[in-house]
């Protein structure tokens, strides 16, 4: 009898959900002197992809983006030609304020560490630093961690 019950309760037994964390990633990557590459990868659930846009400073001339759907992010790539260095400039996500997710910043200079920001509805910019710490990214990722381990719904 005991067995029995115990099947009927495991066929009762509703699986655990884990919420998905799905931020918005913001890439910057520079090919040359005056050459970045910018590429935003942007959840579709929470409304990222439909709000989202990359701000760069006034110094930068953003191409027409190309645009492709991937596993529920719409994926979106410019080229930016800017005439003046990012150093020193804020760079971020215009319309986070109508999403509901964050977004990760990473900014690869060339022949300089690569940095990493997390971009929130209160602070959507970050600044472009001229040396970024050795654990910048690690610590990024850290409290971003933490954070979704003590206020995440399921946890």
């Amino acid at each position: 009898m005991r067995w029995l019950t115990a099947l009927v309760l495991l066929g009762l037994a509703v699986p655990a959900v884990a919420d998905e964390l799905r931020p918005g990633y913001l890439e910057l990557t520079q090919k040359s002197e005056r050459l970045w590459v910018v590429k935003l990868k942007a959840p579709i659930k929470g409304g990222m992809a439909a709000n989202a846009t990359p701000v760069l400073p006034p110094s930068c001339t953003l191409s027409a983006p190309r645009r492709v759907v991937s596993e529920g992010s719409l994926i979106s790539r410019w080229q930016a030609v800017c005439t003046g260095p990012l150093v020193g400039a804020k760079v971020g996500l215009l319309g986070l304020d109508k999403t509901v997710s964050d977004a990760l910043a990473r900014i690869a200079p060339l022949g300089r560490p690569v940095q990493a920001a997390r971009l929130t509805v209160t602070a959507p910019l970050t600044q472009v630093a001229a040396r970024a710490d050795s654990l910048q990214v690690a610590q990024t990722y850290f409290i971003l961690g933490i954070e979704h381990i003590v206020a995440g719904y399921d946890h």
